[in-house]
């Protein structure tokens, strides 16, 4: 099983081409190889696992550019995430590309990590090479230390189908996850905040609202407010992906809760709730 007891932070998946359910399963397929405990929320979409020092849940449901969901997702997330991976098909993904995804998880503020993926089917290692000199060009371009973000060069498909060499590279990017969580402050302490992914109202009830808690700690009978006004709504019934009525929630935690006195349309997908 996996323990939940150790430090727990957020994986997202940010890619150019290359479909992210690729990464996600061989990063499953190579954790189970080597003896770590994985758990399927959401087969292809959702796993939550132990690396050698932490827990993390990893989240992939960013929609595609053919979604009309699609500008939401860029600007606001679907949830907010400690630590993102940003995949580099080296045999289609442009340096525009690569340059739009480096800048959305700049605005983020989440720590990133590059992989390169398919690198079998590089021309030569001079075209590795290249492309992560253009990736690291990208990340000083915004105001990254390019010498600092780790670049795993590897391939899914190969770890999927059980390669050692290429499960060995997966491996070197959760080993790459861990130096980021490790630099990462804890977020409980600071005050209460999260991004609105969905909503829904219950009629005589209140309005129902889920997301990855960003910051802070949420408790039953807590009073939150939208960022931009000053009324408040009481929290009741919270729920997380590991409990189904919880007395609180934590900064990491996927949850959903309902407000009080809170109607449909008074909050909406984007909208930041904070303590009030």
């Amino acid at each position: 099983m996996v323990d939940k007891t150790k430090p727990h932070y957020t994986i997202s998946i940010k890619d150019g081409q290359l479909e992210k359910t690729s990464l996600t399963n061989a990063i499953s397929t190579t954790l189970i190889a080597r003896g770590y405990p994985v758990e399927d929320k959401e087969p292809e979409y959702q796993i939550e696992f132990n690396s050698k020092k932490y827990y993390y849940t990893l989240i992939n449901k960013r929609k595609t550019d053919n979604d009309p969901d699609y500008v939401v997702n860029m600007i606001t997330g679907d949830v907010a995430t400690d630590i993102s991976i940003l995949t580099v098909d080296v045999t289609l993904t442009s340096l525009n590309q690569i340059r739009e995804r480096i800048l959305l998880t700049s605005a983020s503020e989440s720590k990133l990590v590059v992989f390169m993926d398919r690198c079998e089917y590089a021309s030569s290692p001079e075209t590795l090479d290249l492309m992560e000199e253009e990736i690291r060009e990208a990340l000083f371009r915004y105001g990254y230390d390019e010498d600092k973000i780790a670049i795993i060069r590897g391939s899914s498909i190969k770890a999927r189908q059980g390669d050692k060499a290429s499960q060995d590279k997966i491996m070197a990017l959760l080993d790459a996850c861990d130096e980021c969580a490790s630099s990462i402050q804890s977020v409980e302490d600071k005050p209460f905040r999260m991004t609105v992914a969905d909503a829904f109202a219950i009629t005589g009830k209140g309005l129902i609202v889920a997301g990855v808690i960003d910051q802070g700690v949420i408790k039953q009978g807590d009073r939150v407010r939208r960022l931009e006004k000053k009324e408040a709504f009481y929290v009741m019934d919270i729920s997380t992906s590991s409990c189904s009525h919880c007395q609180e929630a934590k900064a990491g935690d996927s949850a959903s809760f309902l407000l009080r006195g809170a109607n449909a349309g008074d909050i909406t997908r984007g909208t930041i709730l904070v303590s009030a």
